[in-house]
């Protein structure tokens, strides 16, 4: 929904629906049940899966830190569904209290809502700030990793055997400074619709580009003669990229999808078919822990094992074979170590 501050400068909030009193419907207090009991066990499961992820380390430590924070920060779009619980109930109205507010994007300053000062309704743009960070983190997702084990393909030698935190840690700074970059020209609506779409379009781009040509290269090093360590990192990477490939991919759609349905509703501001895809992204939005974690528990056969170990019958799983169960990951690289240490002595 667009604002406007002062008669002079317009802000967009990913509220689409103001001044109605959605709190005297008879079926409000189910809605609300049933909402935030969706959104406690979507804590559960990203909980869980994080903790799968961090105890099975399948990744190296730095991949396995960026799926952690990617998943986690989640928990953004509950902030901002919290911050504008007030207005889609209809219990904190904005503009005239008495006309029904309804529109996504519009150029037409008598459809926008009139505010005097931002900070008087400050929730209202934090949480599309929140919204649209969230949204950018997804998108620089897939760039992140490609740069990760770009990175990974540069320290060729000894990459797996050194942690290198710090590579983590840049990432998800300038990731989280990017996100929040795109966030604020967003809201304050620095860019047209349009341009803000291209933008997006061109970082999807680039950073499926890089995944591929990081797949790439690693596959013709593979194939040289190159020293055994060098050959080994190669290995590990391409087995990175190929199981990190759902969750990378699936992504990827997400992101793709969520674009291309807030092009429908731009286009489609004059007719009443933008209102279906803006409750397809707001229920797309809540649905994504769903979606994200089990396709990424299922991409390795660790971590499903782990996932499911809670629900199997303790009597047809002992302790002693708990106990043996080796990652075969990890096994597989002790294994290369060692043939590599024989080699050198």
């Amino acid at each position: 929904m667009i604002f406007l501050i002062n008669n002079s400068y317009t802000v967009w909030s990913s509220i689409f629906v103001l001044n109605y009193k959605s709190y005297e419907s008879d079926y409000f207090i189910f809605e609300m049940i049933f909402d935030w009991t969706t959104i406690f066990l979507q804590f559960l499961i990203i909980f869980r899966t994080c903790y799968i992820i961090s105890k099975h380390q399948v990744f190296h430590k730095n991949l396995t830190i960026l799926l952690v924070f990617q998943l986690l920060i989640w928990i953004e779009t509950v902030f901002a569904k919290i911050l504008l619980q007030p207005y889609w109930s209809g219990y904190r109205t904005v503009g005239n209290p008495l006309k029904i507010y309804q529109h996504y994007w519009t150029e037409d300053k008598n459809e926008m809502v009139p505010i005097n000062n931002i900070l008087d309704e400050w929730g209202l743009f934090l949480s599309s700030c929140f919204f649209i960070h969230y949204y950018a983190s997804m998108l620089f997702f897939v760039l992140t990793v490609s740069i990760e084990r770009a990175i990974s393909s540069y320290y060729l030698s000894d990459y797996e055997k050194k942690p290198r935190l710090h590579i983590s840690i840049i990432l998800i700074f300038l990731t989280f400074i990017f996100s929040c970059f795109v966030a604020y020209i967003f809201t304050i609506n620095y860019f047209s619709f349009a341009a803000f779409n291209a933008i997006i379009l061109f970082f999807g781009i680039i950073s499926m580009s890089l995944y591929v040509f990081v797949w790439a290269y690693n596959r013709r090093i593979g194939h040289t003669n190159y020293s055994l360590s060098r050959r080994f990192q190669c290995f590990e990477n391409l087995k990175s990229l190929q199981k990190a490939k759902r969750v990378v991919t699936t992504y990827a759609i997400l992101t793709f999808v969520v674009n291309t349905s807030f092009c429908v509703v731009y286009i489609s501001i004059n007719n009443g078919v933008w209102k279906f895809f803006i409750y397809f992204i707001d229920t797309l939005t809540n649905l994504i822990p769903v979606i994200i974690c089990p396709v990424t528990l299922f991409s390795i056969d660790t971590w499903k094992h782990a996932a499911f170990r809670f629900f199997y019958n303790r009597r047809r799983t002992p302790k002693v074979r708990e106990e043996n169960i080796v990652d075969d990951h990890k096994k597989h690289t002790e294994l290369y170590f060692e043939h590599l240490t024989k080699s050198w002595i």
